[in-house]
């Protein structure tokens, strides 16, 4: 029994020793690293930085082994020590400046298989897969790249990874981003900025003044109305009634404006007026239309009115003035 039990605790105190590898001068090292950390937070005094130090280095080497600690990628080690000295410093009643938030927290890895080699090479994928994402700053980039090693590494084997197809792939990598965006509250779709400078009926309803001399008013009911700024001449002796124009307006599911457009010539001549009719039907493509500010170009058709003499132009911008 006796022989037994002396058995029994030198196994125990094997498993202790292989989970708490760290020496002296690892925990010294270990240690000397927080407080040059901590030395950057200036409103620490020594006395502080001294008992967050030594809370981090006992998280640190209680939570993990040094080889489980050693393999972790550089970007995993930092949120790691971020996080550790955040909550140190809670428990002294001290809030630093560079918290960490927990739903970031790397996750333990239980696919063993994973090297610190092939997490490095995943983050540097990752960082500039996320850089599709033009409206994220890179810390939000960082944040996702790390989420999804986490996740990957945590629920896949190297080679069940590897041997995934691009498509597959391609999926991971989106639900995994989706999922890592909605755990870290990052705007993947930018949805902030969806309504500014998209091609919709709404922005294109108001007055605008254009660069062609003309004020144009586009009314939710499907019609508008286009004035003149200056008593143009279209012909000889001929002009446009009111300097005013009028008609139906359209846009389809694709941003494309349709004007249909009405107006009367005025011909003054040898003291005598004549009145026409005159009509178009013109297709304009938008380049850009926002909330105050149009450009769009004339792709088919005809719009009023081509100023006598003058080159007729068939690229128009306008801010909205009311």
């Amino acid at each position: 029994m006796k022989k037994h039990l002396t058995t029994l605790m030198l196994f125990v105190n094997i498993l202790v020793f292989a989970q708490n590898d760290w020496t002296k001068e690892d925990r010294n090292n270990l240690y000397e690293e927080y407080i040059n950390i901590l030395s950057s937070h200036k409103n620490l005094n020594t006395e502080q930085r001294e008992s967050i130090g030594l809370c981090c280095l006992e998280t640190t080497s209680t939570k993990y082994s040094k080889k489980e600690f050693a393999s972790k990628i550089d970007i995993e080690i930092k949120r790691i020590r971020e996080s550790i000295m955040g909550q140190c410093a809670k428990n002294i009643g001290v809030e630093l400046t560079t918290l960490v938030q927990e739903s970031i927290q790397p996750v333990d890895v239980t696919s063993s298989d994973w090297t610190k080699a092939d997490k490095e090479q995943m983050a540097k994928e990752m960082i500039l897969y996320a850089e599709k994402y033009e409206h994220l700053t890179a810390e939000q980039r960082e944040i996702l790249s790390l989420c999804y090693i986490s996740n990957v590494t945590t629920k896949k084997t190297k080679k069940e990874y590897f041997d995934m197809i691009d498509i597959e792939l391609n999926k991971l990598k989106q639900t995994t981003f989706s999922t890592c965006a909605k755990s870290n509250t990052i705007d993947l779709e930018n949805k902030k900025n969806a309504s500014i400078n998209t091609i919709t009926k709404a922005n294109l309803i108001g007055k605008w003044k254009t660069d062609q001399g003309t004020t144009v008013i586009f009314n939710e009911n499907g019609t508008f109305t286009k004035v003149f700024h200056d008593n143009i001449l279209v012909g000889d002796y001929m002009n446009i009634e009111n300097q005013k124009t009028s008609g139906d307006w359209f846009m389809d599911e694709a941003g494309v404006l349709t004007l249909i457009e009405n107006w009367v010539y005025v011909e003054t001549k040898l003291f005598k007026t004549k009145l026409w009719n005159g009509s178009a039907n013109g297709k304009f493509k938008f380049e850009t239309l926002s909330k105050d500010y149009f450009k769009m170009s004339l792709i088919e058709g005809y719009a009023c009115c081509k100023e006598y003499n003058k080159l007729a132009t068939e690229i128009f911008q306008g801010n909205k003035v009311q």
